[in-house]
C-alpha cells in the first residue's frame, strides 16, 4: 500500500483537480473522514484531518478538542487534543499478563479461574487498569466538551472497558467514536505523539501500483 501525507493546502489542491475530472467519482465518508477516490475500476482513498470539515467543495479547519485513546492488555496512553496541541496527556502500564504463558489474566479467567493468589493479583490490576483509564477520560470530559473520541483498542478487551466500576463518557453506540484506522504499536508516550500527528495530518493511499494522479 502506498501513502502519502499531505497539508490543507494540497488536499484542497488534489479536491479542485479531482472535482473537474469527469472520468472520476468522488465518494465523501463523514463518519471516516475520507474520500474514496474511483476511475477506471482503480480505487484510491483520501483521509482529510480530524480537526477539520468537508463543506461547499473543500476541506475547512475547524476549532474541535479530541481524545486519544490507546488501550491494549496492561498498557494504554490517553490525551486531551485540540488543533493546536496536546493539552493533557497520562500513560498507564499494569501487571496483568502471566509471564510464563503470556496470556493476559482476563483471557485466563475464561480457561481456569482465578484460585492463585499471583491471579488474583493481576485480576485486581485489571480492574483498576481500566477504571484509572475511565476516570481519567470522565475527567477530560469534565473539562471540555469532547467532540470525538479517537480510539484504539482490542477487541477482546473492550467489554472490560464498558463494564467497568468506573463507566467511560460514551457508549458504544456513540456518534463521537472514530476507530483510528492505522496499526498501533504497544501504547505510550511516542506512540501517542505519532497517532496524535496523524490524526491532524491527511493522507492519500492506495492498493494500486499507483496513484490515480500524479501527486
Amino acid at each position: 500500500m502506498k501513502r502519502k501525507e499531505l497539508e490543507i493546502t494540497e488536499i484542497n489542491e488534489l479536491l479542485f483537480e479531482l472535482q473537474n475530472d469527469s472520468d472520476i467519482k468522488l465518494i465523501f465518508d463523514n463518519d471516516k473522514w475520507r474520500f474514496t477516490i474511483l476511475k477506471d475500476n482503480k480505487k484510491d482513498y483520501l483521509r482529510i484531518p480530524i480537526t477539520t470539515i468537508y463543506e461547499e467543495n473543500e476541506v475547512v479547519p475547524v476549532s474541535r478538542h479530541f481524545v486519544i485513546a490507546l488501550i491494549e492488555t496492561g498498557h494504554a496512553a490517553l490525551a486531551l487534543c485540540d488543533e493546536e496541541e496536546i493539552l493533557n496527556h497520562k500513560v498507564f502500564k499494569s501487571y496483568m499478563v502471566r509471564k510464563k504463558q503470556g496470556k493476559s489474566q482476563l483471557k485466563y479467567l475464561k480457561t481456569k479461574g482465578k484460585s492463585r493468589a499471583g491471579s488474583r493479583v493481576r485480576l485486581a490490576n485489571a480492574l483498576e487498569f481500566f477504571e484509572n483509564i475511565n476516570t481519567r477520560l470522565n475527567d477530560y470530559e469534565d473539562e471540555y466538551s469532547i467532540d470525538i473520541i479517537a480510539l484504539s483498542c482490542n477487541k477482546t478487551i473492550l467489554p472490560f472497558l464498558y463494564n467497568s466500576k468506573v463507566e467511560p463518557p460514551f457508549d458504544k453506540k456513540d456518534d463521537r467514536l472514530y476507530k483510528i484506522p492505522k496499526y498501533v504499536d504497544t501504547p505510550g508516550y511516542e506512540e501517542m505523539l505519532e497517532t496524535y500527528e496523524y490524526l491532524i495530518s491527511g493522507e492519500l493511499f492506495t492498493e494500486s501500483d499507483n496513484f490515480i494522479l500524479e501527486v
